[in-house]
């Protein structure tokens, strides 16, 4: 019975977990029809973006990562994850007035996701394929602490309404799970940048419960007063 659990059960809810985050991010698509359009294009840091891209090239990376391992899990798992970061980062975009530094960023990751795609085969050396997974891991990485950048300008306005809660939730669940089951299988690519996901989610969970607000208008307001942030200038976001 123990052999069926480890087997199947832990690494299938995991699975899940894993899944749960990418869909849990879609959430943010209601905040972007509740902001009034104006705010949101003007004020990118009520809705930050960097999470979103950190999780598309995650995604892509691990997606490379199932292809190169011909595991259908990772290769299913994420597609969904690139496919719903897509859809976020294009609904951000379309609200941002200036579009360049969004550009000037996203294109090049696209290219670098892309050499990846082309460069990197099966057929390719075990230094390659070892290097690539180191890179893997610390995508993973980026993955969970994109979030962490929004907690200044949290903790400044008082106001945690820019933080994706169920996002949040979902991933203190998940990344503790894979941290289980990497410690339970001895494999530090697994427990490690999980590990630092566990962390990185409940310091963003404690934020939410110290500066949980239902609207943006702390943060705006904050930000019409100081239009020298330079923050209005830098797409950035949560988990």
């Amino acid at each position: 019975m123990s052999t069926f659990n480890f087997d199947f059960i832990l690494p299938t809810i995991t699975t899940l977990s894993t899944v749960a985050i990418f869909a849990s991010q879609l959430s943010v698509l209601n905040k972007i029809k509740a902001v009034d359009k104006d705010v949101a294009i003007e004020q990118r840091v009520t809705i930050p973006i960097m999470p979103y891209i950190a999780t598309f090239a995650n995604c892509c990376m691990w997606l490379k990562y199932g292809l190169l391992t011909d595991n259908l899990t990772i290769k299913i798992v994420n597609l969904f994850g690139a496919c719903t970061s897509t859809i976020i980062i294009y609904s951000l975009f379309v609200n941002f007035r200036r579009k360049k530094r969004f550009t000037r960023l996203f294109i090049p990751l696209c290219f670098i996701l892309l050499l990846f795609f082309l460069g990197i085969k099966k057929e390719s050396t075990d230094s390659i394929k070892f290097i690539f997974s180191l890179l893997c891991c610390f995508a993973t990485v980026l993955f969970f602490t994109a979030p962490l950048a929004s907690l200044p300008t949290v903790y400044k306005y008082q106001n945690a309404s820019i933080l994706n809660k169920p996002t949040a939730v979902v991933t203190l669940i998940s990344s503790f799970l894979w941290f289980t089951f990497g410690l339970s299988i001895s494999d530090p690519f697994i427990f490690f940048p999980n590990g630092i996901g566990f962390i990185s989610a409940f310091i963003l969970l404690f934020s939410i419960y110290k500066f949980d607000k239902s609207s943006y208008s702390t943060v705006y307001n904050g930000l019409e007063n100081n239009t020298t942030n330079t923050s209005l200038d830098d797409p950035q976001q949560t988990n």
